[in-house]
């Protein structure tokens, strides 16, 4: 049976997680930022953290990765995101068009977030083992 190895599955899983973002904010941005931003925003930044932890720490466990392919997965993992999401910024007028200029601010700082989150959790997963997870997590 083929396996992907740790690059591919990196990418995919990177576009994948974007494209679910995506279609949320599409969707339903409007509400999370048009009630009341002032308490979403920052529910949504530190949220979003305990998410990125344990999606990292399945990753790393999944493909037992060594320290040095760990960063190389998360910079996999987020720069596609990363590049997709500044086009999405950039065309933020027909992807997310329940969005207003400031909410498309609110939500272009809030990819940012997500990705540096990414990547600072690659660098702190790469000097220590990770323990392995519950096996229903595996």
């Amino acid at each position: 049976m083929y396996r992907w190895n740790y690059k591919k599955f990196s990418i995919r899983f990177g576009l994948l997680l974007w494209l679910i973002a995506i279609l949320i904010f599409r969707f339903s941005g409007n509400l999370l930022f048009g009630t009341n931003p002032d308490v979403i925003a920052p529910v949504l930044y530190i949220g979003i953290i305990p998410i990125l932890y344990f999606l990292t720490r399945w990753m790393f466990t999944r493909y037992k990765l060594k320290p040095e392919k760990k960063l190389k997965s998360v910079i996999l993992l987020a720069l596609p995101g990363l590049v997709l999401s500044a086009c999405c910024i950039l065309l933020h007028r027909i992807i997310f068009p329940n969005l207003g200029f400031e909410q498309t601010i609110l939500l272009g700082s809030w990819f940012l977030w997500v990705h540096a989150i990414t990547l600072l959790l690659g660098i702190a997963f790469r000097d220590f083992n990770v323990p392995d997870l519950p096996e229903f997590m595996n």
